[in-house]
């Protein structure tokens, strides 16, 4: 809050210089305006336009990181159990079993606990969601494999492949944060 006041004290504080500076100095009878007035001049509009301008940048900023780490955690939770469980599924590429997948599982996990923290999330309780769902695609994957369903595998394996080019991953646009 202390932050936001003093972004909010120097934007009034520039507003309030450009205004000297590029303000009128004389009135149209070329009678010089005193300093006093022209720094009383526009003064109740000037203040309450800075501290409507502050509080929009700090709604529409807040309310932009919600929603970034919101899909950051929704995306990292999403493709963690797919591509831990993958092994589970038959015909594998061999990719899928290399250190760079093993570190692309940690990076989701990891991912899931700093933007699930910074969303306010406990992360013990995220880690138990990610063995839950792990778990569950495992089972799921096992019972594909076991049924030999050709149209399943496909489709699990495009998931898979889909969370590797991360597609479906925030952009984290200005106007546009998912």
């Amino acid at each position: 809050m202390l932050k936001a006041a003093a972004w909010t004290f120097a934007l009034y504080a520039v507003l309030k210089l450009c205004h000297l500076v590029l303000g009128p100095k004389t009135t149209p009878d070329r009678e010089p305006i005193a300093l006093q007035r022209r720094l009383r001049a526009g003064e109740p509009s000037l203040l309450a336009a800075t501290v409507a301008v502050a509080a929009f940048v700090m709604l529409y900023t807040n309310w932009w990181s919600h929603r970034f780490l919101a899909g950051h955690y929704a995306f990292a939770t999403g493709c963690y159990p797919k591509v831990a469980a993958a092994r589970y599924l038959p015909g594998v590429p061999a990719r899928l079993g290399s250190y760079q997948a093993s570190e692309t599982v940690g990076g989701f996990r990891r991912w899931a606990e700093v933007h699930g923290g910074q969303l306010g999330l406990d992360e013990h309780a995220i880690d138990r969601a990610l063995d839950r769902s792990r778990a569950a695609y495992a089972r799921r994957y096992a019972a594909i494999a076991a049924a030999d369903d050709r149209q399943g595998i496909a489709a699990a394996l495009d998931g898979v492949a889909r969370c590797f080019r991360g597609e479906g991953k925030p952009r984290g646009e200005i106007l546009h944060p998912v």
